[in-house]
């Protein structure tokens, strides 16, 4: 399977356990006598939550694919004819 297949729920998955890490060294820094281990956790979990970022903008990662207008997703739910509702509008203000 090619990585921009996998790059969706490989993205999701290590944005979900970076901010777990996240907020546990958050949590841990609270202790004045572990703060520095969760200063260290709180930014570990960061980077791993930020790392697909990191990696398509250093371009380790290629970028997923463009989907073409009407080929499904949000496109289809912003391809609404809003004719009718600029009627209603125009009628509101005159």
């Amino acid at each position: 399977m090619p990585l921009h297949d996998l790059l969706p729920a490989l993205t999701l998955v290590l944005h979900t356990l970076g901010l777990v890490i996240c907020l546990v060294g958050l949590t841990i820094a609270r202790q004045p006598s572990r703060k520095r281990l969760g200063q260290l956790l709180a930014g570990l979990g960061f980077l791993i939550a930020a790392s697909p970022m990191f990696g398509q903008l250093a371009g380790v990662i290629p970028p997923p694919p463009a989907t073409p207008l009407g080929g499904g997703g949000v496109t289809d739910i912003l391809n609404v004819d809003h004719k009718p509702f600029m009627k209603i509008a125009l009628k509101r203000r005159a």
